[in-house]
């Protein structure tokens, strides 16, 4: 089952209006480490007002239909789904953000060290968001061999299993 892709496709989304460091901030998004990204992020989240951070988080549940259990002060999680989420469905986050939040936010971003190292070659990209390859996630992500196996549950583990499994004497 694949998610409705948001307002936003693939494409070219320079325009006169959009602010240069939000575009910066794209071009980190589309082309940076999900490492440095999300190192980045939490340095960024930690500075920004605590209701710009619950903005963000909101644009990512909204968007991303995720982190219904992740609180504004938990910037390590609402940095993990940003940058997972704008890898996965580009623009669709950064779209929901309110034009001062966004451009606070790619500001922090664009700030801190992470971001600073990965800017490289930003002069030459021509601003167009990528298309994502919608077949990876077919299985959840998953390669069509793959299986999810349970590990299996060791005597130690703290669970009972039960008299089916041994568990009683002999």
């Amino acid at each position: 089952m694949r998610w409705p892709r948001g307002a936003r496709q693939a494409s070219d989304t320079s325009t006169a209006s959009e602010d240069p460091t939000a575009r910066r901030y794209r071009y980190l998004l589309h082309t940076a480490p999900r490492e440095d990204l999300e190192a980045a992020h939490v340095a960024a989240l930690g500075q920004m007002a605590e209701e710009d951070r619950r903005t963000v988080l909101q644009a990512v549940r909204d968007q991303l239909v995720v982190g219904q259990h992740v609180s504004e002060e938990d910037t390590s999680q609402i940095a993990h789904l940003m940058v997972l989420g704008e890898q996965r469905r580009p623009g669709d986050v950064l779209a929901a953000l309110p034009r001062p939040v966004l451009v606070t936010l790619a500001q922090r971003v664009i700030g801190t060290a992470p971001a600073e190292r990965n800017l490289d070659g930003y002069a030459q990209w021509d601003g167009r968001d990528p298309v994502v390859d919608e077949s990876r996630w077919d299985h959840g992500g998953f390669t069509k061999d793959e299986r999810w196996r349970r590990p299996p549950l060791s005597h130690t583990s703290g669970f009972s299993q039960g008299p089916a499994h041994g568990g009683g004497g002999e």
